[in-house]
């Protein structure tokens, strides 16, 4: 069972970082260690590789040694983190699908140099940010520059899923920062210029309910020539972190359309969290949320 444990115990899902020997991958081991921190998570550094027998003699970069790195960087970064290590034989994105399943994020590090590794690792993080279980932090680097550090930008749509919407208001909420809601609508919307669409605040309405501490401010970002990635590169500029959805959509729909969520991975220098359509809200946050919307509509007048 994924949710439950027997006796009807829930688990604790670990966060889980996918390591490398990227410098990007210990930014990632940095920001999840926080975040487990935070939540009061065990966090769990997964090493993957293809070879059976992965510590080779007089290897200078072997698995173990990975790990063991990662691990360090994780205590030294935050007092009391909870950490374990785990090395699994395969391929990377299969493995870290696999592993999602059990987590309650998945974080990877994202890079843009040209080594094969950091080829292989931006990969990697492209595959798996559609397919897991759980929300996927992509970070290239942590922790951001004291000026960098302000609000979370969400990037929403008419199509954008509840998990979505509480990811981005949880992690505002727990870490005590604004949200700021962006909508790019083209010009040829007729409700582009008066505030926004009419399903837009009606989406919000419940996240702000669930969340009455979190102080969401919406934008609508208008244009027909309007590119969503670079707005919100641009919005996200001295933010902490860019959420967004992706529907996964086939390989060559992406080819024609682009893709949203991997545009701002490929790009972005904050830390982007991707919520896929497999992705279900926790059982716990989903019981308080109902819980308050059902308070709130019992005082309401």
């Amino acid at each position: 069972m994924n949710a439950e444990t027997s006796g009807s115990v829930p688990r604790t899902r670990p966060i889980v970082v996918g390591v490398g020997d990227a410098e990007s991958s210990l930014a990632a081991v940095r920001w999840a260690a926080e975040e487990a921190v935070v939540r009061g998570l065990p966090l769990e550094l997964l090493h993957v590789t293809p070879y059976d027998h992965p510590v080779a003699p007089g290897s200078a970069h072997g698995a173990q040694s990975i790990l063991a790195r990662g691990r360090t960087v994780a205590r030294r970064h935050v007092d009391g983190v909870d950490v374990s290590t785990r090395l699994v034989t395969g391929t990377a994105a299969a493995a870290l699908v696999e592993a999602s399943a059990d987590a309650t994020l998945l974080v990877v590090g994202l890079t843009g140099g040209g080594r094969a590794d950091e080829i292989l690792l931006s990969s990697t993080s492209l595959g798996v940010s559609g397919r897991a279980a759980c929300p996927v932090v992509g970070v290239r680097s942590w922790p951001l520059p004291a000026s960098t550090r302000g609000e979370i930008v969400l990037g929403i749509d008419a199509d954008t899923e509840e998990a979505v919407l509480d990811t981005a208001f949880e992690l505002a909420e727990r870490r005590g920062r604004d949200l700021v809601v962006v909508h790019c609508a083209s010009g040829k919307d007729p409700d582009a210029g008066n505030g926004g669409p009419p399903w837009l605040e009606d989406q919000l309405a419940a996240a702000r309910r669930r969340h009455p501490a979190v102080k969401a401010h919406t934008q609508v970002h208008t244009g027909l020539a309007l590119n969503i990635v670079n707005t919100l590169l641009r919005q996200a500029a001295r933010a902490e972190a860019i959420v967004v959805g992706t529907r996964n959509q086939g390989r060559a729909a992406r080819i024609v359309l682009g893709s949203t969520s991997r545009g701002l991975l490929r790009h972005s220098q904050v830390p982007v969290i991707v919520v896929g359509p497999d992705v279900v809200r926790d059982e716990s946050a989903r019981s308080s949320g109902r819980a308050r919307d059902a308070a709130s509509s019992t005082t309401a007048p």
